[in-house]
């Protein structure tokens, strides 16, 4: 009997991977379907409607081409989308996001745990944690989405793993794929920046640990390849800025004046976008406090202490072994990019180079409610960045004694129990703040549609140019180049249709219409459709 049992334990063993793999991918499908089926929730956040877009624009536009890729999203999520898009029903339904990001999924689950045991050597811990990342709700519902946040928690696991590797083995091969997968999250999510600023300080750290007797020259080659290769991420995108905002620095100057400009085109419209953008600063306490519990609601506040518990306890570790030795060594990526990334995202939030983030109303006593955007709540998912790191830090203290391991376990568990029989207890569900609607203005819309251009902003209405299922050539918008600039003057010259609403703060045909075209949009064409300020014009 004993026998069997160890014969068993052994296949496992040796097999973990692929089971791991195998159980990653039929948990990532079974949600992507459930979601799908549960009124096409996959398609219930706006960004994700966006992306797709933007995805699809590439080849489907006035003026095709990769301007389309705009200037405020990172690329490379779209990017990997635009083959699949060309497929009218993955990109109507949403499946051609879903594929990356589950992809994604998928591989994080089975590097998370990768990680755990290569830092812990312990196997109950790493499986632990492959579950808690697999088991989390928000995680497993962006991963049914064409959202960047669960492609940002995959390349954050890898660029852990292999700086991790590289610390303990040297090769040239592991130094150079974290830098590789430095390029991917840099061009994935502007939090890989910070990333990549915490991951030149492991690298500087270790190299002058280990190469200052050798050379400082040594050193200095290191660094060098190093940046060179991690920091090409950051380089293409500044030339992509260049080539077609005429400004290196066109994603750093629109997050710190909050100014949108379509393109070199488009320049003399960007001079006025302050009255329809503006940047939000808070101070220093209040950011702290706010990314503080989108971190616990996003991450379950049980997941998160025991995250805290594990950086406390590694810490002590550290510091009782002077930061030396190899067990404390392999833990300095980890822990060196938590803290960056931690304190990176709270100034960033502080600066206002973070969208605005708002706890939704239940989460929030009546008394200290608050009006905000339809968009702003939302934007809570932006605490599930540290996920990686919060699971790495628990895998710490599960690994350190049996009884830890199962009270972390219990721990867990009564989080899940607690998400099944009395939600947002310890977790909020993004699936109850994201519902897919068919918004009311496209049937009436489509009702009197026969033919012809139509002027709207993408920036606002992205979700009505998605649902009325009309070609993007139909439509003149913000990436439409002269198209766009020239109409903004005089919507007679392309468009027989102009569609906008002036309730909805950052509409861009209403903000960014010149007096000249207002007179000619009175003069010329008939509003035909009015209500709550969504108004649909139609040329004589």
């Amino acid at each position: 009997m004993k026998h069997k049992h160890a014969h068993a334990e052994n296949f496992v063993t040796r097999h973990l991977q692929v089971i791991l793999y195998i159980a990653s991918a039929l948990i990532s499908i079974s949600a992507i379907v459930y979601f799908m089926l549960n009124g096409y929730q996959n398609l219930g956040n706006y960004d994700a409607v966006a992306r797709l877009n933007i995805a699809r624009k590439i080849t489907d536009s006035l003026t095709p081409g990769i301007g389309q890729l705009g200037g405020i999203w990172l690329p490379f999520p779209q990017i990997l989308m635009v083959p699949l898009v060309q497929s009218e029903f993955l990109w109507k339904t949403g499946l051609a996001g879903a594929i990356i990001s589950g992809t994604a999924f998928v591989i994080g689950a089975v590097y998370i745990q990768k990680l755990t045991f290569l830092l812990t050597k312990n196997l109950s811990a790493s499986i632990l944690v492959w579950f808690m990342f697999v088991a989390n709700i928000n995680i497993l519902f962006l991963q049914t989405m064409a959202l960047s946040e669960v492609f940002f928690l995959t390349s954050l696991t890898m660029v852990l793993y292999y700086l991790t590797k590289w610390i303990e083995s040297h090769t040239l091969q592991h130094f150079l794929a974290s830098g590789f997968f430095l390029i991917i999250i840099t061009l994935t999510r502007y939090e890989g920046y910070f990333v990549l600023i915490g991951a030149t300080l492991v690298v500087l750290i270790e190299c002058l640990r280990a190469y200052r007797h050798e050379s400082l020259q040594k050193v200095e080659g290191m660094m060098l390849l190093f940046l060179t290769t991690a920091g090409f991420g950051v380089f293409l995108w500044c030339i992509y800025g260049f080539l077609f905002y005429n400004d290196f620095l066109h994603w750093l100057n629109l997050y710190s004046d909050g100014k949108i400009q379509v393109s070199t085109a488009t320049q003399t419209v960007s001079e006025n976008t302050d009255k329809a953008f503006e940047v939000t600063e808070y101070s220093l306490a209040t950011a702290f406090n706010i990314y503080t519990q989108v971190i616990l609601w996003m991450n379950g506040k049980i997941t998160t202490f025991i995250g805290l518990f594990g950086f406390v306890l590694l810490l002590g570790v550290m510091i009782k072994n002077g930061f030396k030795g190899k067990e404390v060594q392999k833990y300095m990526p980890l822990m060196i990019i938590s803290i960056v990334l931690f304190a990176f995202l709270v100034y960033g939030y502080q600066r206002g180079f973070i969208p605005e983030i708002n706890l939704p109303p239940e989460l929030i006593p009546v008394g200290d409610r608050k009006s905000f955007t339809i968009y702003s709540d939302s934007n809570m998912r932006y605490g599930i960045i540290l996920a990686p790191c919060i699971l790495l830090l628990a895998g710490f203290a599960a690994a350190k004694s049996r009884i830890l391991y199962v009270i972390i376990a219990l721990l867990f568990a009564a989080q899940l129990g607690a998400n099944v029989y009395k939600p947002q207890a310890l977790q909020y569900s993004l699936p109850i703040l994201w519902p897919y609607s068919t918004l009311t203005q496209v049937a009436p819309f489509l009702d009197l549609y026969d033919e012809g251009s139509i002027l709207i902003g993408a920036n606002a209405h992205e979700d009505f140019m998605f649902q009325t299922g009309l070609p993007y050539k139909s439509f003149i918008y913000e990436g439409t180049r002269d198209f766009w600039v020239e109409s903004l003057n005089d919507p007679a010259r392309y468009a027989d249709w102009v569609i906008y609403d002036d309730d909805i703060q950052g509409d861009t045909v209403f903000y960014f219409m010149s007096d000249e075209a207002r007179i000619i949009l009175q003069r010329d064409f008939d509003l035909v459709y009015d209500v709550d300020g969504f108004k649909i014009w139609h040329l004589r």
